[in-house]
């Protein structure tokens, strides 16, 4: 985890052991084990990491706001366990030609939460499932990752918040602790008016036979110059607003793919075997989960913000720390402890050029 932080680039398993000063140390073998052959779960992991974050970023007895949503990391290679040619939301293409892209796709479950020091929601991701053609769908296997957070914390009401693709038949049955919110598929039909709208023409009179399923309220939004859209949500209690709302923090989880992509680098090892490839980019992401927990329990000041206007004058519109402030702030924590006076052994040239990309990043 530290040759992560610490590593400015090239962020695969071999780049990891390099940044952690481990190279001269460990065969590079043993990092690969880590990953492809040992022992450990990465289930048990991740809900050890929804127990840190429940305890340490929610009010106590508070509802846990959970989105779910899959992401894929781009690979190539015949050899490569679980990549496929699936729908890829970041690949920029032509008008009308398909977002496709071959890689491995991850149905992810992300706590959402909300910072004293950001004016908007973070979601941290904390558990992990790979989808493959045949296997389980992913509504399936999100069904598995919000069984498995409702199961640990039957204490809590888990509010789960997700796109329209994963809104669907599969999810009926979840625990009694769990409510459900995100977008009606188009062809959905209601089959009841609500009582204020008792006298309103019905707008479809002919159909499929009626599903009485679960009673459910779809709120619809409309604003000036704007196309309107609907939310279906299983919360029959929470008002409109902190429907709407919650609705809204759903985004948080995108942003969280983003982070983990491009900064914290997740999907950049390029092992191939299947737990190989069920752990990395898990355990990358996970990396940005930690990263959080670290920033606001020991690393967030008001000088982050400061600091780094005055680095960039023009940079007026800054006002709250974002995910890369806090994983420079940690990486440059944990370089410094790796090159104290007291350690053993000079820096090699490349090592130096590791703390000089650092520090560059960090005064950008």
């Amino acid at each position: 985890m530290t040759g992560l932080i610490a590593a400015p680039a090239r962020r695969t398993v071999c780049g990891m052991l390099t940044a952690a000063r481990m190279a001269g140390v460990w065969h590079h073998g043993r990092a690969h084990r880590f990953f492809a052959t040992a022992q450990w779960s990465l289930d048990q992991v991740g809900l050890t990491m929804v127990g840190l974050v429940v305890g340490w970023l929610t009010p106590a007895g508070a509802p846990l706001v959970v989105a779910v949503d899959d992401t894929l990391f781009r690979r190539a290679g015949r050899k490569v366990h679980g990549a496929f040619w699936a729908y890829d939301g970041s690949r920029k293409v032509a008008a009308g030609q398909e977002k496709l892209s071959r890689g491995t796709t991850f149905v992810v479950a992300a706590l959402v939460v909300e910072l004293p020091f950001l004016e908007r929601p973070i979601a941290l991701p904390v558990l992990y499932r790979l989808w493959r053609p045949g296997g389980p769908t992913t509504p399936t296997l999100a069904q598995e990752l919000i069984t498995l957070i409702a199961g640990i914390r039957p204490d809590r009401r888990v509010h789960v918040v997700t796109d329209g693709a994963s809104l669907c038949r599969t999810l009926r049955h979840l625990p009694s602790n769990v409510t459900l919110t995100g977008p009606p598929p188009r062809h959905a039909g209601l089959y009841e008016l609500h009582p204020d709208s008792a006298q309103a023409q019905q707008l479809r009179r002919r159909g499929r036979p009626r599903v009485r399923a679960q009673l459910v309220r779809v709120i619809a939004v409309r604003e000036p110059r704007t196309p309107g859209f609907a939310v279906v949500t299983t919360d029959l209690t929470t008002s409109t607003a902190q429907i709407i709302e919650r609705h809204a923090a759903r985004w948080a989880i995108e942003i969280a793919f983003h982070d983990a992509t491009h900064l914290t680098g997740a999907g950049e090892a390029r092992n191939r075997t299947r737990r190989a490839v069920e752990r990395t980019a898990p355990f990358v992401i996970l990396v940005h989960t930690l990263v959080v927990l670290w920033y606001h329990l020991a690393g967030h000041s008001p000088k982050v913000v400061t600091e780094h206007r005055r680095r960039a004058r023009w940079y007026t519109t800054k006002t709250h720390p974002s995910y890369q402030d806090m994983l420079i702030k940690l990486r440059r924590v944990l370089i410094a402890a790796h090159y104290r006076a007291d350690l053993a052994g000079d820096p090699t040239l490349e090592q130096i050029h590791a703390i000089r990309l650092a520090w560059a990043d960090a005064a950008a």
